[in-house]
């Protein structure tokens, strides 16, 4: 059994990207995206053995820490998102130079800005399926 079913992180991604659907109010650019850091910083909150338990930290800029929550989840969720009903998506870091997310006591800076990469985000799949693009 693998760290991600032993721990029921898939599950707790799920709880946590239904919330905010449900918060989403029908807008019509549908369902939010979050990021990893987002997700993981939300899961840490709701659930914070599950880190201990995986024996692992929350990661972001100046931690020290080369492989963490937030990586952990954007890479499984790159790989598991279309089984899970979830859409994947990415932010370009152009012209970003700070990434910060807030979450409990404590802030998270993302390690990825500038045109260094981008940075994964995940949603629960569209709820009209008819949408379609208009240039």
């Amino acid at each position: 059994m693998s760290k991600w079913e032993e721990h029921r992180v898939g599950e707790a991604v799920l709880q946590v990207l239904r919330a905010v659907r449900d918060k989403s109010g029908g807008h019509r650019l549908d369902v939010p995206f979050l990021t990893a850091y987002q997700i993981a910083i939300e899961i840490s909150m709701q659930n914070p053995e599950m880190l201990n338990d995986l024996k692992i930290s929350l990661g972001g800029a100046g931690t020290g820490v080369r492989h963490s929550f937030a990586q952990y989840l954007g890479r499984e969720l790159s790989q598991r998102h279309v089984d899970m009903g979830i859409e994947g998506a990415f932010l370009s870091n152009r012209h970003i130079e700070v990434l910060e997310f807030f979450g409990g006591d404590s802030s998270v800076k993302s390690s990825v800005v500038g045109d260094a990469g981008t940075i994964s985000m995940f949603r629960i799949q569209k709820t009209d399926s008819k949408v379609a693009f208009h240039p």
